[in-house]
């Protein structure tokens, strides 16, 4: 079992780490009835101290986040919230602490610092491909409506 276990802290900066995954994927996750009973088993929590509470077990949200399958090979997970204003002359002291191995797949690691719009994050590209779309789609009804 694999999780993307990497760490982040900015200084003097609080990243809130709450709904991080869909509400749909923290409901389809459930600790089982014997959780923490049965003997003899390893549980998230000990497998991941620090990253998952022994409290949350599978219900925790960085866990659920990373189980969501991406459709895409390029992986872009969201790790937390930044809910204060960063000023462009604010220098920011990122410390990471890199757990997660890419090197057996070739892989590598980005920290992507964006703001939320509103067409979600980073990818403006998508939403204008939506407008784009629904402007040819009107088109084509108005001519079709004119031609009948």
């Amino acid at each position: 079992m694999s999780m993307f276990n990497d760490t982040f802290s900015i200084a003097g900066v609080k990243i809130d780490k709450h709904n991080v995954a869909w509400e749909s994927d923290v409901k389809r996750y459930r600790n089982p009835e014997d959780y923490l009973e049965r003997p003899r088993t390893t549980w998230l929590h000990d497998l991941y101290p620090g990253i998952v509470s022994e409290e949350e077990g599978v219900k925790n949200e960085q866990f659920v986040a990373w189980m969501r399958p991406s459709a895409l090979p390029r992986v872009i997970k969201r790790y937390g919230w930044i809910n204060e204003e960063l000023r462009p002359e604010k220098d920011l002291e990122i410390t990471i602490q890199s757990e997660y191995p890419v090197e057996g797949f070739e892989g590598y690691k980005h920290l992507i610092l964006t703001e939320m719009g509103i067409f979600g994050g980073r990818h403006n590209g998508f939403g204008y491909t939506l407008i784009f779309c629904g402007a040819v789609c009107m088109l084509l009804g108005t001519a079709v409506a004119v031609m009948a």
